[in-house]
């Protein structure tokens, strides 16, 4: 039964990240208007939004007129299942399952968002900020998430300064400076160095990647949250190995 109520909550929840992912750096409202189609404007009923099973039923197009939905619809849903269970297969239900769910339920939305828009929201990191700081403070871990905040965001701010001496460019977004400064102040000093790290090595390969593949050009913009999200998933889920390797089996 939990894990049936798990995979009904994540659907669900998947589609109304959908629904933010959307509107939220468009300025639109997430509750009005209705959901509807964002090609033909048309308004949604109960079987076109159904999570991930409208999607496969109605082969991937709009019922009304025919246009192709975003994988990402598909994908959002079926991730926002994988966090929920990924988290009870953690830490079951409790404290842990639902500081971690929240974080991951953010950074998936902040994912797509930039992937498609070049733009992290500031409600999404302030909120994670606020939330990140306000966890710790109870769980009397205040310097460890002072820090965390002020590392995270001052790493990728000189490397962005740096950059964009050498480049007369901006090379790093602040937003990409404030979700550093989020993950800090969520979970501290360690991750957040691991992140900082982690997220050039990703970043790199990626645009070395869409390059070689002439998916985008040396001087074309590529979103950075991407990356710095999936450093902070390998930091988050390998850390004692990371910090392990990285130092030499010193610590």
């Amino acid at each position: 039964m939990i894990l049936l109520l798990l995979i009904i909550t994540g659907a669900i929840l998947g589609s109304f990240f959908n629904l933010v992912i959307y509107r939220l750096p468009r300025n639109e409202s997430i509750i009005l208007p209705r959901s509807h189609c964002i090609h033909c404007q048309h308004p949604l009923g109960f079987f076109d939004l159904i999570p991930l099973i409208s999607f496969l039923i109605l082969r991937r197009q709009c019922r009304y007129c025919h246009k192709p939905i975003p994988i990402r619809y598909f994908l959002c849903e079926l991730l926002s299942i994988g966090i929920l269970l990924f988290c009870w297969m953690q830490f079951g239900i409790g404290y842990a399952f639902v500081k971690t769910a929240l974080f991951l339920f953010a950074i998936l939305v902040i994912f797509f968002t930039d992937l498609e828009t070049y733009i992290i929201p500031n409600v999404m990191v302030f909120s994670l900020l606020v939330v990140g700081l306000g966890l710790n403070v109870w769980e009397d871990r205040v310097l460890d998430t002072f820090l965390g905040m002020v590392i995270g965001f001052l790493s990728y701010f000189l490397v962005g300064f740096l950059a964009k001496l050498y480049y007369k460019k901006e090379a790093i977004g602040g937003g990409d400076m404030k979700l550093g400064a989020a993950i800090g102040a969520y979970w501290g000093v360690k991750i957040a160095l691991l992140t900082w790290y982690l997220s050039f090595l990703y970043g790199g390969i990626i645009g070395l990647v869409l390059i070689l593949l002439k998916k985008k050009g040396t001087k074309d913009i590529i979103p950075f949250g991407p990356s710095i999200i999936l450093g902070f998933l390998t930091a988050f889920q390998f850390k004692n190995v990371l910090i392990c390797f990285l130092s030499g089996g010193y610590f």
